[in-house]
């Protein structure tokens, strides 16, 4: 039997058809645009990632190239304040040029703009995921982090993992989804001990967004603390070390005006740094009222909006304000390295308010000025050395026909450890062999960083200086 189609029927299938087109167009166009974010991600990271180890990259090498399970922990302890996670993603690799050292920081430095995307998407809809992913993308801190073998962005990934989980967990109540958000909650704990700032923060916004299950969610948010137990002793045995074999952090005063420093370079780079006192105060202000405009325009949104609003208002509170009174505990991590996790939640919270300000056309403005921004970041990165060449320490090492080499800093054990230098003052602690070892082969050549401590040990012989480094001969 035929069934014939009304007129009715056939542009009911006509306009669903349509929709699908229009639907599939828009997702081939917005995955061309996060790809095209990624790309300029890698591009801005990739640049400059050869280029020479700073001070603590050093003894990230140090602890990394561990020969041994029993020398690992020890290194991990006696010269370093941090947990063992990034330094065991480098144990498998060969770490012979800079660039194998950064890796695990390029990564995550990498990974984490379209996991950012993922993150927002559902609750801002897609023009605000894209701008808050580029954001991030070209974030100068972000970027500069991406090429320093530190844990800190490893550590911002795992957050972020933790705050999509926790998103997702309050929508749909998922086993699944808790597993996320404790996945990444104890991947950032076992990075830096200080992202359990943002889990605290993180946990007290799930407990609000839950009034009639608070007991409950507050359990399930506080159990990647429990990750913490097997590792206790071994974070005994690095407070132990303290003043004997490695320092504490910086000590930053919280005041109105350090709050100030250490804001504006966060999301202003370098540029915010090296300003007058006057504009970054202005610089400041602005920050805050285009942060204030985008809270409240995704206040405004409600719906899931909301829910991601309260989870990020208690992330970065947390990460903040737990900063700043860590000080008062004794607890040095109030500095802008630590706040990095700031980055992310403020390029969401941005990109809000530039996608709702009643200005026509604003936001393909801001995403051209951001992506020649990154692009403009990229060139600058390029030829741009700030630690002395080893290779000019070589030949004075080498002219000298030294045959034993004594340094203070990691970064010179790194670059000689083919002429097996010895790090027997790091950070200025342990016996000095230059006096203590009456069988070291002779000469010895003497490679101290005048930036650690109290400076290069005093001692006869000729001194050349090359950088912040001084290189002294003893026969």
């Amino acid at each position: 039997m035929l069934v014939k189609c009304s007129s009715r029927d056939r542009r009911g299938s006509a306009v669903a058809t349509l929709h699908r087109l229009l639907a599939a167009r828009a997702g081939i166009h917005r995955s061309i645009a996060l790809a095209g974010i990624l790309l300029l991600a890698v591009v801005t990271r990739a640049v400059g990632i050869d280029h020479r180890l700073v001070h603590d990259e050093g003894y990230t090498w140090l602890v990394g190239s561990a020969p041994s399970v029993g020398s690992f922990l020890q290194r991990l302890a006696a010269f370093e304040n941090t947990p063992p996670l990034y330094y065991l993603l480098l144990a498998p690799l060969p770490l012979g040029d800079e660039p194998w050292v950064r890796l695990p920081s390029l990564v995550a430095g990498v990974a984490i703009v379209p996991v950012l995307y993922m993150v927002i998407r559902p609750a801002l809809g897609t023009r605000v995921a894209l701008l808050s992913a580029l954001a991030l993308a070209v974030a100068p801190y972000a970027v500069a982090n991406s090429n320093l073998a530190r844990g800190f962005m490893l550590a911002d990934l795992a957050l972020l993992v933790a705050l999509w989980g926790a998103i997702r967990a309050h929508d749909r109540g998922s086993t699944r989804w808790w597993l996320v958000y404790w996945t990444g909650a104890v991947a950032a704990i076992y990075t830096e001990y200080d992202a359990a700032t943002t889990i605290v923060g993180l946990g007290l916004g799930l407990v609000a967004l839950a009034p009639r299950h608070r007991v409950r969610t507050f359990l399930l948010a506080a159990l990647p603390a429990l990750a913490l137990v097997p590792w206790v002793h071994e974070l005994s045995r690095s407070l132990g070390a303290l003043h004997v074999t490695k320092v504490a952090g910086d000590h930053v005063p919280v005041t109105p005006a350090s709050i100030r420093d250490q804001l504006v370079p966060l999301f202003y780079g370098e540029t915010g740094q090296g300003a007058g006192a006057v504009v970054r105060t202005l610089a400041l202000l602005g920050l805050l009222a285009a942060l204030a405009y985008g809270l409240r325009a995704m206040r405004r949104r409600g719906g899931g909006a909301r829910a991601l609003l309260v989870l990020l208002s208690g992330a970065g509170a947390g990460t903040l304000v737990l900063h700043m009174l860590a000080p008062v505990l004794g607890v040095e991590i109030f500095d802008v390295r630590y706040l990095t996790f700031l980055i992310p939640l403020g390029c969401v919270v941005l990109a809000q308010a530039v996608a709702t300000a009643p200005l026509r056309g604003l936001t393909p403005i801001v995403a051209a000025v951001l992506a020649l921004a990154g692009i403009g970041l990229a060139i600058k990165r390029l030829h741009r050395e700030t630690e002395p060449d080893p290779h000019a320490i070589s030949e004075l090492v080498r002219a000298d026909k030294a045959r034993t080499i004594l340094t203070n800093s990691a970064v010179i054990a790194y670059y000689f450890r083919a002429d097996h230098a010895i790090l027997d003052r790091p950070l200025n602690f342990g016996r000095d062999l230059e006096t203590g070892c009456p069988t070291c082969p002779r000469p010895i050549a003497v490679v101290d960083d005048t930036q650690v401590g109290s400076g290069p040990r005093p001692g006869p012989g000729p001194t050349v200086r090359v950088g912040h480094f001084v290189v002294r001969l003893v026969q």
